[in-house]
């Protein structure tokens, strides 16, 4: 936690090689994450990690008082169930596009 906690106050500070190493120790945890909720650990699952970074980064400041793999993973999920409901949403709309009122 102390390691986690030095790391998130020099990528607040701005050092670059910091947060090469935040993202670096949190990715591959957010991208099984992401890969097991999306049902795919292709490009899909990659997106949604780097939109967990470019939100989380920024706002780093802010998780100074929480863990912070807990809050990148409640984002990391959230951004899957925003993808996950564009999706069905997609394929229902391809069904009415085809002509088929039944669901498939």
């Amino acid at each position: 936690m102390l390691k986690e906690q030095e790391l998130l106050r020099r990528v607040v500070a701005g050092d670059p090689r910091a947060e090469a190493e935040f993202v670096a120790l949190f990715r591959p945890r957010l991208l099984r994450t992401s890969a097991y909720l999306l049902g795919d650990a292709g490009p899909a699952a990659e997106e949604v990690v780097e939109e967990t970074f470019r939100f989380a980064l920024p706002r780093l400041e802010l998780a100074s008082n929480i863990r912070l793999y807990d809050w990148l993973r409640q984002n990391c999920l959230r951004l899957c169930y925003v993808r996950l409901r564009i999706q069905s949403g997609i394929a229902a709309g391809q069904e009415l596009e085809d002509g088929d009122p039944e669901p498939k």
